[in-house]
Formats: structure tokens, sequence, C-alpha cells
């Protein structure tokens, strides 16, 4: 099996090295890069596997929200993730609603962070194999969930979400009208993230939807229970 490639993206230069070696050892090809503007150059040639990104890069206090950006212009399903010293709710919020699959605070182990990048390969590769989907498509409605090329489209109209937002509709439109919590969410969908982080998650995928649909309401909130998916 051929090694995946995990580029990092961290303006200190032994924070840099400490993560690069950390990858290498877990059998990951990594490289590094310490300006948003040496990893754009790169990016717009070749696509790493994954992306780790600071929020803080030198003198750009949100440089790493603009990359996030940039790579989800390239890419909706690029597995990205913020690791980042700002742990403020505002700082997560935003780096999800940007795109992010996942939002680490550097003060986590590289243990921990090695189980969530581990996880979001899983989410891309296994879990087909495991569920036996590999050709399957599911039309629910005015719904469509493409899962052989993760793809969601809503009216024949291509919605963009990321590999954690494709993960949690394809759990939620399983049953339609059955509500599920947070927690039977994170499980079937096999995330390694935290329950205030489905809130926002949540959020960011009816967003996409009233972009194409001003009148979309097909994602239901179950208050102080859970979500579920009400067939259009």
């Amino acid at each position: 099996m051929d090694k995946k490639i995990i580029a990092v993206v961290e303006d200190d230069a032994s924070l840099l090295e400490n993560y690069t070696e950390a990858l290498e050892k877990y059998g990951y090809i990594s490289i590094g890069f310490q300006t948003r503007e040496a990893a754009e150059q790169s990016f717009s040639k070749y696509l790493p596997d994954l992306v780790i990104i600071d929020v803080e890069l030198n003198n750009e206090p949100e440089g790493g929200f603009t990359l996030c950006q940039y790579l989800r212009s390239k890419s909706t399903t690029l597995p990205i993730i913020f690791l980042s010293a700002r742990d403020h709710k505002i700082d997560i919020t935003s780096g999800f609603r940007l795109g992010a699959d996942d939002y680490i605070v550097k003060n986590t182990s590289i243990d921990l962070i090695l189980v969530r990048i581990t996880a979001l390969f899983n989410r891309l590769e296994a879990r087909f194999k495991n569920e036996n989907v590999l050709n399957q498509i599911s039309e629910i409605g005015r719904l469509i969930i493409d899962r052989p090329r993760m793809q969601v489209s809503w009216d024949q109209k291509l919605v963009n979400v990321t590999v954690t937002e494709f993960w949690l509709l394809s759990s939620l439109i399983k049953k339609p009208g059955v509500v599920k919590s947070k927690e039977e969410l994170i499980k079937e969908a096999h995330l390694s993230i935290d329950e205030s982080t489905i809130t926002t998650a949540i959020k960011r995928i009816r967003d996409k939807f009233c972009i194409i649909d001003s009148k979309f309401d097909a994602l239901k909130t179950k208050y102080s229970a859970g979500y579920y998916w009400e067939e259009a």
C-alpha cells in the first residue's frame, strides 16, 4: 500500500520538525511549510492526502483560515485539520465553517493527534468496505448521495460538503424521520470530534443546502434530543 502524504503548515520551525518527524515515525510521508505562500505554491501543483494547518502563520493572524479556503476551492474532500494554540470557540467554529474536518489545540498529545488523523483516513477508505456500499447511491426525495464519488446533490445540483459533513448526512438519511443524538451521530459516522462540533457541522450543512434552495428545511432539530432528516 502506498504511504499517505501529509502536509504540515506551521511557522514555528521546531514545532514543524517535531510534527513531521512524528508523522514519519508513524509511517506517513510528511512535508512541511512555514508560510502560507510556500504551501499554496506547492498545492497549486499537487495536493497531498491530508493537510494540517496552524491558524496563525507568521505575520498573518488568520493565514491558516485563508489557506483552508484556498484548499477547499481545489478539493471538497481533501481532509483538513487545524492544529492551533487558539482554542477560543469562535476560532474553532470558524475553522469548521471554512471547511475543516477537525480542529485540534496544540496542547493535545501527538498520540491523540495521530488517532484523529487515522480516523479521517478510515472514513475515506475503510468505511466503504466495512459497510459494503462501494456502489451504492441513495436517493431520498430531492436528495442524492453518491458514496463512490462522495458527492451530495439537491435538486440535481451539487452541494460542496466536506468529508465530515458527507458522513454525517449519510448517517442521518439511513432512517429518515428518526432522531439521532449527537453521540449516535459521532459513533455511526465514525467521527473523532466532540458533541459541540456536531452543532456547528449541522448548521454548516444547512447553510450549504440553503445556498441552493432558500426554502430548504429537510434537516431538522429535535430540541434536546438530536437531529433527523425529513424526506422532501
